[in-house]
């Protein structure tokens, strides 16, 4: 038997059908089911809201992307026993056919490849007097991991790279864009097969699992050197173009602080396609391989005496197909709205626990370190600030838990119109509030405190970038006020006659 060990590691749609339900108001989503949440809108908002991943029971395939061997190979395996050849008699229709079909639950076997090439001369092949396809061969001389049943004798796959399988269930996704979501289980392939000139397979170790997630990881290019918090004026543009009878685009621009690059094989780029400077619509996200010719990573920026991996990088005549638009053409600022929702509710819980770390330090300090005879947390100048902050924390938990217990319990689409200044809140002061209390903990520390023996220098240098990034602290307030001020958001209505 084969090593094997299982992730799920994606899901094909974000959440259940992703249509936005009506007003929330005419919706119960506290119903004990979907059926009594109201009209059929409702039911899919309910479903979107309560419904886990793991209450579900899903149909599916395995070894969905194994075609029959050839009658060859068959012939050669059958040496070996008549029942080994039975066993591996059968194929999987396409990918897209099985999904048609109402399959949810894909499953493949992935090799470690790194360098490429290590699967392109399958033992069995010439043993067997079978011809490899040249396109085979090329696809199994590219880096990275790729999809067999048995290695050297059953080789024969729908889609031969990991990442060409992602990419037909994405294509898939991408046409019925209100589906179930999709379950795609790995498994290691790591044995060698007993038999002579088998090749020998790369160890699906820690090394191997680290760059599966490279494998499957995109970078994030919305920020340019010219444009920030004003995305709407982006100078990326990507053109229609049709290449060897394939409708694609043309990508040229240049993408700043670039998340992830340092291991991603792909680069969400947001690029304008259509519209004018200013237009929220008309910016589609495309799926871009790292590795085109096309990419050039400019430069890397040290940011507050850091190194960042967050690099200047440029797309110059970059062609991809329709393919690899991700989302809906033009609509590429929702889909990056909701990845900030998201992200700002994290980090704001991420800052929240530096900034209670670093006042819980100075309280310890303070009660031990002994100047002149007596503890230092007996002066006021000491216990207020940190009284200040303590009580800020405690506060700004409770915010951010149920801001998040919110976003939880509404539908995707509806975050954005209903809580987003409570998520702004959430993040922008939790972003100052742990800057105030790193630099408070230093200041209780002393020399100690400022220096790399202590990390409040470090956590401060950490998260100052937070109060520019995901949204500066600026565009937060703004965001806050237009909904405090009935610009945006639920208060809209009722200054409308104003």
């Amino acid at each position: 038997m084969r090593a094997m060990r299982s992730w799920l590691i994606a899901t094909a749609a974000m959440g259940l059908l992703a249509t936005a339900a009506p007003a929330l108001a005419v919706c119960d989503l506290a119903a004990p089911n979907a059926a009594h949440a109201g009209d059929a809108q409702c039911a899919r908002a309910w479903l979107d809201a309560n419904l886990r991943l793991n209450q579900l029971q899903f149909v599916g395939t395995a070894d969905s992307y194994k075609l029959a061997p050839s009658r060859q190979m068959l012939s050669l395996i059958s040496m070996g026993g008549k029942k080994d050849a039975e066993a591996l008699d059968f194929g999987e229709p396409a990918l897209a056919q099985q999904l048609d079909a109402g399959a949810r639950a894909l499953e493949f076997d992935i090799a470690y490849d790194p360098q490429g090439g290590l699967f392109k001369n399958p033992a069995g092949a010439s043993m067997a007097g079978e011809l490899l396809d040249p396109a085979y061969v090329a696809a199994m001389s590219q880096p990275g991991f790729k999809v067999i049943h048995v290695l050297d004798v059953d080789y024969r796959s729908s889609c031969l790279a990991l990442s060409d399988c992602l990419r037909q269930v994405a294509g898939w996704s991408k046409a019925h864009p209100r589906h179930l979501p999709i379950v795609i289980t790995l498994k290691t392939n790591d044995t060698r097969t007993p038999m002579p000139g088998a090749t020998k397979p790369l160890p699906c170790d820690e090394t191997a699992m680290n760059a599966l997630e490279g494998e499957i990881r995109a970078a994030f290019g919305l920020t340019e050197p010219n444009h920030g918090s004003d995305a709407t004026f982006m100078e990326t543009r990507a053109v229609r173009e049709e290449k060897d009878g394939v409708p694609g685009w043309r990508i040229n621009g240049e993408k700043m602080w670039t998340t992830g690059m340092h291991v991603a094989n792909y680069i969400m780029t947001f690029a304008r396609t259509s519209g004018k400077d200013g237009d929220s619509s008309g910016i589609t996200v495309f799926l871009v391989p790292a590795s085109d010719p096309g990419v050039k990573i400019e430069e890397y920026l040290w940011t507050f005496n850091m190194p960042t991996d967050h690099p200047r990088v440029s797309l110059t005549n970059v062609w991809v197909s329709d393919e690899a638009i991700w989302g809906v053409e033009g609509q590429g600022l929702r889909l990056g709205q909701s990845f900030v929702h998201q992200n700002r509710i994290r980090q704001a819980a991420s800052s929240l626990g530096a900034a209670v770390f670093c006042v819980e330090e100075s309280v310890k300090y303070a009660r031990t370190r002994k100047p002149f005879g007596k503890p230092l947390s007996d002066n006021q100048a000491i216990q207020w600030p940190l009284v200040e902050l303590h009580t800020q924390c405690e506060m700004l938990r409770l915010l951010i838990r149920k801001t998040a217990w919110e976003i939880d319990r509404m539908p995707h689409k509806e975050v954005e119109r209903q809580i987003s200044d409570k998520v702004s809140m959430c993040n922008y002061w939790s972003n100052r509030l742990v800057c105030e209390a790193a630099d408070r903990a230093m200041q209780v520390h002393g020399g100690m405190g400022y220096s790399r023996h202590k990390p409040f220098e470090h956590i401060y240098r950490h998260h100052r970038r937070y109060r520019i990034t995901e949204g500066s602290e600026e565009i937060q307030m703004r965001k806050v006020a237009a909904f405090l001020f009935g610009y945006m958001g639920p208060r809209r209505a009722e200054f409308a006659g104003l």
